[in-house]
């Protein structure tokens, strides 16, 4: 997969980004089935157990009844063997979201994977002016990172500040919400405001509070500590009534996620 400032490019299909007005990260129950050398194992040691229950029953001088109950025994273990168990557990995919619907792009058990994935395609959205350009290989699960400033001729990284919260005991399904709408809007929006105006110090700061929000269970003493130098560094910084606005947005998101970690 081919990911750039125009468009995603999967299995020929191409998607130009001015089409899509957002991506998220979606999940689904999955299975896989046992293979390779242990359901090899399996087969053999079934196999052998089915094998010696039914010559068993077949030969021993026992109660004629049990010994039909061994060889029957014996016969229902043999097949057995050849059922592949079942793992259950979640599949992820990334879902491009546009006016006219939305669609997935590909699945993986990897969340790790999809979640570099998905703020790549974040970061392509939100870019401008660069030569954005990814090489994504689902299968190795290997990112390539192909982006150069042709001004400078050097390597460019583009900082996606979305955070993806998940469903946990805690939080209720408007939280939720609110954190993977309006709060991760106001990251982007305020990460957007710095790379235009080229603060480092306050960059540097709002990247340390989203590190700390991927964080599985965020630390409470972390965070509030980030928080409070970030708007510290924005109350010093004269950043105007819409930066205001969106501090506002996010301390709420903060306030929320300090009520519900434990």
């Amino acid at each position: 997969m081919k990911i750039t400032n125009d468009a995603i490019t999967l299995n020929n299909q191409i998607y130009p980004t001015k089409n899509i007005s957002s991506a998220r990260m979606v999940e689904r129950k999955s299975h896989t089935f046992q293979k390779g050398w242990p359901y090899f194992q399996r087969v053999v040691t079934f196999m052998a157990i089915g094998i010696f229950l039914a010559v068993f029953g077949f030969n021993a001088e026992i109660e004629p009844l049990l010994g039909l109950a061994a060889m029957i025994a014996g016969v229902i273990v043999f097949f057995r063997g050849f059922v592949r168990p079942r793992t259950e557990g979640k599949e992820y995919g990334i879902e491009l979201l546009s006016n006219s619907g939305g669609m997935t792009l590909f699945w993986s058990r990897d969340q790790e994977f999809m979640i570099q994935v998905r703020d790549l395609i974040f970061a392509a959205l939100t870019s401008s002016g660069n030569a954005f350009n990814y090489t994504v290989n689902i299968d190795n699960k290997k990112i390539e990172d192909h982006s150069v400033n042709v001004l400078d001729r050097s390597v460019h990284h583009v900082y996606d500040y979305s955070v993806h919260f998940s469903q946990h005991q805690g939080i209720s399904v408007d939280q939720l919400n609110f954190l993977n709408g309006q709060f991760n809007e106001a990251l982007k929006e305020l990460g957007n405001f710095v790379r235009d105006h080229r603060n480092e110090e306050l960059q540097k700061e709002l990247q340390s509070l989203v590190t700390i929000l991927r964080t599985q269970n965020p630390d409470k003493g972390k965070l509030k500590t980030a928080w409070g130098r970030l708007k510290g560094i924005c109350d010093v910084w004269e950043t105007g009534d819409t930066v205001k606005s969106i501090l506002s947005t996010i301390a709420m998101g903060v306030n929320t996620i300090l009520g519900v970690v434990t």
